[in-house]
Order: C-alpha cells, then structure tokens, then sequence
C-alpha cells in the first residue's frame, strides 16, 4: 500500500513536468485566487483588529461623592474585584480630573475662576468582551449604583449601542463576504483545473481502458492540484509579504493606525486555503471526467 502511494505521489511530480504548460495554468490560477484571499484575509484581521479596539472603548464612569475617605473607596474597589464583568478600572482623583479638563483653553479659564474644584472624583471601567451589550451594561450600571459612595453611574447608552450595532453589521458582512470569496475560489480553480485536464482526456480514457480504478486515476490529479495550489500559496505569499513590507509604513501613517503585520498565522492560512482549494478542484475537475 505504501509503495503504491509512493507511485502515485511520484507520477504526479512527474506530471507536473510532463504538462508544465497546464500545470503553469493552475498554479497561476492557484496564485491569482489566493494573492485575492490574501489581501481579503488581510483586510478581514484588520477589520476585525478595529472592530475589537472600537469595541474597547467601550467603558462606564462612576463618579463618586465627595465626602469620602480612603476606606470607602477601598471599600467601592473591593466591590468591584468581585464583579465578573469589570476586566479593569482605573481611578480618576479630583485633581486628575481638574488637570484633564484644564488641557481644553475654553474650558481652562472657566475652572481658574472657581473658588473650587467642583470636579468629582471617579472610576473608569472597561467590562469584558462578552458583557459588551447594552442590557448587560445597563444591569452593571444598576448594580453599581447602589454601592455607598457612589454618586451616579454614567456610560453612554446611544453611543454604546451605535458602537456595537456596527460591530455586528461589519462582522455579519465579513462572514458573508468570506463564503462568497471561498465559493468564488472553488469554482474559478476547479474551472480552470477542468480545462487543463481537458487536454489529458485521451490519457484519462487509455488508464481506464487498462482497467486502472477511478481512485488510482484520480489521485494523481488530486496530488498534482495540492502541489499547484501549495505552490500557489507559496507564490501569493512572497508577494503579500513584499507589498506589506514596502507599503506598511505609508498605510500605517495613512490609517492613523498600526495595522496587522503580515505575519505566521497568515502564511499558515494561505498554505492550508491553497492545498485545500487545489485538493477540492482537481477533485470536483477529475470527478467530471471519469463520469463521461
């Protein structure tokens, strides 16, 4: 058994060879549709990138009373380590808060007027990802505002719900748009594979003739879409790494933001979408064949 997939595999190198203009034909259709998964696959990390730090800023504001001393806002503090939903807080003092406010000129010399500051002392809190809806930051808003201590419990329900409304419109469109470039891959490679088996059909017919099975026809093919589609990949991926190498510095200044760096995790998808994308369209290809 294993000296007959070592024949195969072999024949199937060796058709690489035998067939190089059909099989240039695949491969470059290989290296078109995954140069185009790439720069999808990029554009989705990166979406996704932003979606998850549009998410994060996602935060509720206690503001606290004025009157206390450092045991009850241990105390506030304490009650907020026991609250599953809280991931962070960071504590905004009066005078903190003075000095953010004075950073606006406008807003500057109305405070310099004051005999005091009339700025309460407060926390910023940032939940977790999935207690990121607006009924449950709504029900943590309540729960907070009845600890002792605490003035009001603001967190800005419009925005919020904005914010998240388009989170889940972006992320519906991408998974979406993902099966529609995967079935756009399958169809343009196992097209492009049929034509270039088209000039094998004679050969097809004679190992059928001599009594070869459609499995021992058809593996061969299937190895030679997997090396096409691998070798695509590997080709998609030079490119993708050259361009975002060259262009990651004006993208990034162009963004206003660090976007993805080409990196491992990429290449891997690439390498398994391309074996897998050569694999299914040689096989739907061939399949057709031994049919007629």
């Amino acid at each position: 058994m294993f000296d007959k997939l070592i024949y195969i595999f072999h024949e199937a190198v060796l058709n690489l060879k035998r067939h190089s203009e059909a099989q240039l034909i695949s491969v470059g259709s290989a290296f078109i549709t995954l140069l185009i998964v790439g720069i999808f696959l990029l554009v989705v990390l990166n979406a996704n990138k932003t979606m998850n730090a549009l998410e994060s800023k996602v935060e509720i504001v206690v503001f606290l009373k004025d009157d206390l001393d450092e045991i009850d806002i241990t105390s506030i503090i304490d009650k907020m380590k026991t609250m599953e939903a809280i991931e962070s807080y960071v504590f905004v003092s009066k005078d903190a808060a003075l000095k953010e406010f004075k950073k606006d000129k406008a807003l500057a010399s109305f405070f310099d007027a004051a005999e005091s500051n009339p700025l309460p002392a407060s926390f910023k809190l940032k939940v977790k990802p999935q207690y990121r809806d607006s009924n449950k930051l709504s029900a943590i808003a309540s729960e907070l505002s009845k600890v002792y201590g605490i003035e009001e419990v603001k967190y800005l329900k419009d925005e919020v719900e904005k914010i998240l409304h388009i989170a889940q419109i972006a992320r519906t469109g991408i998974l979406v748009l993902t099966a529609l470039v995967f079935i756009s891959a399958v169809f343009i490679v196992a097209n492009t594979t049929r034509l270039a088996l088209y000039a094998r059909r004679e050969e097809i017919k004679t190992m059928k003739l001599l009594g070869a099975t459609n499995w021992f026809i058809r593996l061969p093919f299937i190895i030679e879409g997997m090396l096409s589609g691998l070798i695509g990949g590997i080709a998609a991926i030079v490119i993708l790494f050259i361009a975002s190498s060259l262009g990651l510095k004006e993208i990034n200044s162009f963004l206003g933001m660090k976007i993805l760096v080409f990196n491992i995790t990429i290449v891997w998808i690439i390498l398994g979408f391309g074996t897998g994308l050569g694999i299914l369209g040689s096989s739907l290809a061939i399949g057709r064949f031994l049919k007629a």
